[in-house]
């Protein structure tokens, strides 16, 4: 006990050390008062955050409080969060996940499937993987989904919380369900990044002009298989590093689901429900670049229609079981990257690191991928790939470098965090409660080192052999 209040102490007194240190920054042109604040209250509520010091809804409503305090935004920009479809896609996705549960119907799934399957629990990993691919070139921007049947599986198999095989279990639905969408297939932030770009080029940027940004969905495919590999590489470091413990090792063979689905008996009215739930969202998602509507329509809709009456679902015990302690957190954390780009902090720090850029490719695509990577502490990975890729793209074009693979980069850098505010998916993954702070900061570095090594490695290299410094590349089929 005297050990654990020593280090809660330890930890208060770091946290108040390092913003003392930012207390006597002086001012100057570019750090000014509303900067320093930010960073106060942000690197303090970080910190709290990280360390656990306090409950996760005491920060998050901490943070967009404090900005409001001493000034740093109106409450309309501070609280403007809650006005944008993110929080209503986090809402739907934490009641479909108790719906999910309520009605057994993933249990069910899960039994079949792993029954069938061959009963080893890296194979699981692995199908999960390679469905995440399939569906990255098919439909990307399925994390939501993915990290549900996460939740539902380690519900279904009583898989404790941060424990290995929770974690891995998350890990690679988190990588197979969205990481793999950035890293192989046409998504929304390179499209910000190529928009920025051509409004660049268009005000008059003459070294943008000489080059063309007419991407499309093949030649994104074709200048980024190289990471296909990497994806395998990374389930490999999970199985390695997260081994499940053997009480779950001994829970996926083929006759113990076998025997477990046969005790599920006869479908029920409510799995039927859910199954519709699940397949509505999933043909919603599928369809979505036909129909148009936002990811978080696709959620909630289903999840609407769950609590009519002729779904027989319990909806009176789906309510009681919301945690909305986490629409708090993902609102409340997303006021850092409304209030960094207000006041200037996040602009400040690309200052100093696009210096860095136009020196060559190893440098330019290191250094890209470092400067999206702290952004994004201060940034949503959609807000900073808006503001800093333009004077990025200006640096590199200037050198005479094409600067799309350099984007491929720094979409990447955005893309791995330290702390799970820094993004609403992994706010979503973290608040199931399956991996403790230190655990999801372990696994996310390691995430983040495997990607920057293998984009110097191997990335760059492929990306030089194609000739895509030098200027566009299509699709050669």
């Amino acid at each position: 006990m005297i050990k654990h209040i020593d280090t809660t102490r330890l930890k208060w007194l770091l946290t108040f050390f390092v913003c003392t240190i930012i207390c006597f920054i002086p001012y100057s042109e570019n750090f000014t008062s509303q900067i320093k604040l930010f960073f106060i209250i942000t690197i303090f509520a970080v910190f709290m955050l990280a360390f656990e010091l306090i409950s996760v809804l005491a920060v998050s409503l901490f943070i967009p409080f404090a900005y409001l305090v001493f000034n740093l935004g109106t409450p309309a920009q501070i609280f403007s969060p809650w006005t944008q479809s993110t929080a209503w896609m986090i809402m739907a996705s934490v009641i479909l996940g108790v719906i999910l549960d309520e009605s057994g119907i993933i249990k069910r799934i899960a039994y079949f499937f792993f029954a069938k399957l061959g009963g080893s629990f890296n194979a699981i990993l692995a199908c999960i993987m390679f469905f995440g691919i399939i569906l990255a070139y098919m439909s990307p921007g399925n994390g939501a989904l993915f990290i549900i049947f996460a939740y539902s599986i380690s519900k279904a198999l009583n898989i404790a919380p941060k424990s290995n095989a929770a974690i891995a279990l998350f890990f690679i639905c988190y990588i197979a369900g969205a990481a793999l969408s950035v890293m192989l297939s046409y998504d929304g932030m390179f499209d910000t990044a190529l928009n920025t770009i051509r409004n660049s080029a268009a005000s008059g940027f003459a070294p943008l002009q000489t080059f063309t940004f007419e991407v499309s969905y093949l030649d994104y495919i074709y200048h980024n298989v190289i990471f296909l590999p990497c994806a395998i590489l990374l389930l490999i470091i999970t199985i390695l590093f997260f081994k499940p413990e053997i009480e779950y090792t001994n829970k996926f063979n083929k006759k113990y689901f076998a025997e477990e689905y046969k005790q599920l008996g006869k479908l029920e009215k409510k799995e039927i429900s859910g199954a519709i739930v699940l397949f509505l969202i999933f043909i919603l998602l599928l369809t979505q670049r036909w129909h148009g509507l936002g990811i978080y329509l696709c959620l909630m809709v289903p999840v609407i229609i769950s609590f009519f009456p002729f779904s027989g679902l319990e909806t009176e015990k789906i309510i009681k079981n919301i945690n909305f302690t986490m629409i708090f957190f993902v609102c409340g954390t997303m006021s850092v990257g409304v209030v960094g780009n207000n006041t200037g902090s996040a602009a400040l720090i690309g200052q100093f690191l696009t210096p860095l850029l136009g020196s060559g490719p190893f440098m330019n695509c290191g250094m890209a991928y470092i400067l999206g990577y702290i952004i994004n502490l201060i940034l949503t990975p959609m807000a900073g790939i808006a503001m800093i890729s333009g004077p990025v793209a200006e640096v590199i074009s200037s050198a005479g470098i094409y600067p799309v693979p350099v984007m491929y980069a720094l979409i990447n850098g955005l893309n791995n965090v330290l702390l799970p505010y820094e993004g609403a998916l992994y706010v979503f993954l973290y608040a199931f409660g399956y991996m403790s702070m230190k655990q999801f900061i372990k696994i996310f570095t390691i995430r983040s080192v495997i990607v920057f090594i293998w984009i110097l490695i191997v990335a760059v290299p492929y990306w030089n052999l194609i000739g895509l410094f030098n200027g566009f590349v299509p699709f050669p089929f």
